[in-house]
């Protein structure tokens, strides 16, 4: 069954009149809403009769059937407060929210052994919990100037638990740029990254190969390695108004979150990023165990362009090999190498209008009211994002998988703009 209850309260209609609290409200909301899957979920079926090397025949689909799909639920919680002071002069909105989707409809890959690749399965809890704010004032109120400013955030942790038995990784997309995917953690972060990492001993120094230095790896590609959902996120927008003249500036923020710059991986690989400019000599510093003793010791060597280096048993290599060797193989099974936890501020919206005064209108008589208006979009970026842009994703199926936030790989950022017009009314 669903149901769903909701209530509010205005608790200011109960306080003695004052010159402080001008408006009070409380809410409350309870639901449970169920989702269907497609009608053909549950059956399987086989592909159209099609011509193969031995003849005409049939074979089974990618997706297999499951007829114990239930519907999948989702309950959340959600209680708010807002209240205005002074007359409306200053106010805020909070509203805390809790969401719990189980039984999750998912089509988690299939060893191919079983016939097919896909199954849609119940599976996992993914839970939410958030808040958002928005805080709104009137600093200056005269009769022919006016500003207002709204600053509004909001915060969301996501975690996922109760996946299949032996599943620790649930790869919600298809995306994946060298080792780094989109992935669900059982018991752990929702919208985080896998990846590679280099071997570190316990004081989290790197081990490397005895014998030619080099970061080692256990080539397991399914580490934690980032989260990308953004700790606080939000806007500020301020308005203007003095006399004929209106102004609106907005600007957008975000506080954290992880991004993985696919697009310096590649070109790093390729050797043509600005990581991979010094090609002279490369020095890699750690520890490595000695195969005498046993133990693990510093270690630090140093290869340079242009010179011949005895390593693994003797076997003479060029400098200029093991330098591009190190770019484009081992400073890539380091997968947060590549990793920014970012912040942002984004000039978004700049818009500025002037509406004609009647006064000057009045020798046009078939033209009631005119307005100017100039607008700019995007035009500044502060980010420590080395990236083109923070909130490009890699998007398409055909590149690299497709619903990729927090995975840029040769995106083309957000464009400027601007824009004049010209209302005129009759």
């Amino acid at each position: 069954s669903y149901t769903a209850v909701s209530g509010s309260f205005i608790f200011s209609e109960i306080l003695p009149k004052n010159q402080i609290v001008s408006f009070g409200k409380v809410g409350f909301s309870l639901a449970k809403v169920g989702k269907d899957t497609n009608p053909y979920a549950t059956g399987t079926t086989l592909w159209a009769p099609k011509v193969f090397l031995g003849g005409t025949g049939v074979g089974n689909s990618w997706t297999r059937g499951n007829p114990y799909l239930k519907p999948e639920m989702s309950e959340s919680i959600e209680a708010g407060l807002e209240m205005k002071f002074f007359n409306g002069r200053v106010g805020f909105d909070y509203t805390f929210y809790t969401n719990d989707s189980y039984d999750q409809i998912v089509s988690p890959r299939l060893s191919q052994t079983t016939g097919y690749i896909l199954l849609s399965t119940n599976v996992g809890n993914v839970k939410n919990k958030g808040m958002e704010l928005a805080i709104t004032a009137l600093p200056v109120q005269t009769k022919d100037f006016t500003w207002d400013i709204i600053v509004n955030m909001s915060g969301n942790r996501g975690t996922v638990e109760k996946l299949l038995t032996g599943q620790d990784v649930l790869y919600v997309t298809d995306v994946q740029v060298g080792n780094a995917k989109a992935a669900s953690f059982n018991n752990g972060i929702f919208m985080g990254l896998s990846g590679s990492k280099w071997k570190r001993d316990e004081n989290g120094e790197v081990i490397l190969d005895w014998n030619t230095g080099m970061p080692t790896s256990d080539n397991l590609a399914t580490y934690n390695v980032g989260n990308r959902e953004p700790k606080l996120y939000g806007g500020i927008v301020n308005n203007f108004r003095y006399k004929n003249w209106t102004a609106s500036i907005q600007l957008d923020y975000r506080i954290g979150g992880d991004i993985f710059n696919g697009t310096d991986y590649a070109m790093t690989v390729a050797g043509m990023s600005k990581r991979s400019m010094d090609r002279e000599s490369i020095t890699i510093s750690g520890v490595s165990k000695n195969p005498v003793t046993g133990l693990n010791e510093p270690k630090s060597v140093t290869y340079q362009s242009g010179q011949f280096y005895n390593v693994s048993g003797g076997v003479q290599r060029y400098g200029n090999d093991i330098i591009r060797e190190y770019y484009n193989t081992y400073l890539p099974l380091e997968t947060s190498n590549f990793i920014t936890n970012t912040n942002w501020l984004r000039l978004s919206s700049i818009n500025v209008s002037y509406t004609i005064p009647e006064s000057l209108l009045k020798r046009v008589k078939f033209i009631r009211s005119a307005t100017v208006n100039f607008t700019g979009t995007n035009l500044l970026l502060l980010t420590n994002y080395k990236g083109l842009d923070p909130e490009t994703t890699a998007a398409g199926s055909g590149v690299v998988g497709s619903s990729s936030v927090g995975i840029d790989y040769c995106g083309v950022p957000a464009t400027r703009g601007f824009s004049f017009g010209l209302n005129l009314s009759f």
